[in-house]
């Protein structure tokens, strides 16, 4: 089956605007939801569309389990949850965090807050 990429606008059209441009494209193969758009997604809906942690978390998992819709689902989900549970850590820091967990990589980080969080 055809894999198709899309942009952040897409999913944020579709997630906050309720726009099926999305739905339109999974019928004509895969999308595949690449780690760098999630994470632009989820600081896009924290920061210009000020959403909750919680909520983003919510509205991120669903769009990841969509049929037709295919991603680094585990890792994702394992940096939503730091970033839902984790008030001073930007989605990005919870990536690298997860990340560093997933691949068991050290993480060298002068941002105090990732720093605590890794040493931990």
């Amino acid at each position: 089956m055809k894999k198709i990429l899309v942009d952040t606008n897409i999913l944020l059209r579709y997630l906050v605007d309720g726009d099926d441009l999305l739905e339109q494209t999974a019928k004509r193969g895969v999308v595949w939801l690449l780690d760098e758009i999630v994470i632009e997604l989820v600081f896009a809906l924290e920061v210009h569309y000020g959403q909750s942690r919680e909520r983003i978390f919510e509205m991120v998992t669903d769009l990841l389990m969509k049929p037709n819709c295919e991603s680094n689902r585990t890792l994702l989900f394992d940096a939503l949850i730091v970033f839902r549970n984790q008030a001073n850590l930007s989605i990005v820091d919870a990536y690298l965090f997860a990340f560093g967990v997933a691949s068991k990589t050290e993480v060298v980080t002068l941002d105090g807050k990732l720093k605590r969080r890794v040493s931990k």
